[in-house]
């Protein structure tokens, strides 16, 4: 789960607009030209890695923030499938299924940034409802 791993020891984090395509290291989705991206860099147990990540799994990953207080690089549809099954919510199952599919829509169309805000937001406030944020 989330809290299962050390803290990085150095991280830092910058936004850019990309300039050339790029692979999202959370939904291995394309991350296109034109398109915000997070880009960061961290330094845990004596080993340096990077990450760059798309806006939509960013603004996902936020659920993870709130609730256990931060996430693994890599592993945030996992930890989102994991708390969904654990706690029965459906619209983590839903950011999750989004995210594995790249961010692509069953029309085969990028899913917009406003509805990825909205269901996390619908998540975060559910889940602080329910007593689960940190």
């Amino acid at each position: 789960m989330c809290t299962d791993y050390d803290r990085p020891v150095v991280w830092r984090e910058q936004w850019r607009t990309a300039r050339r395509e790029h692979k999202c290291s959370e939904c291995r989705g394309i991350i296109r030209k034109g398109e915000r991206y997070e880009v960061s860099a961290g330094l845990s147990e004596g080993s340096w890695y990077g990450a760059k990540t798309c806006e939509r799994c960013s603004i996902a990953r936020e659920w993870l923030i709130v609730v256990c207080s931060g996430y693994l690089v890599g592993f945030c549809a996992d930890d989102l499938v994991e708390h969904a099954d654990e706690y029965d919510l459906w619209d983590l199952r839903v950011l999750a299924a989004m995210m594995n599919r790249g961010w692509i829509g069953k029309d085969g169309k990028l899913v917009p940034l406003w509805r990825v805000r909205s269901l996390t937001r619908y998540a975060t406030n559910r889940a602080r409802r329910m007593g689960m944020a940190a």
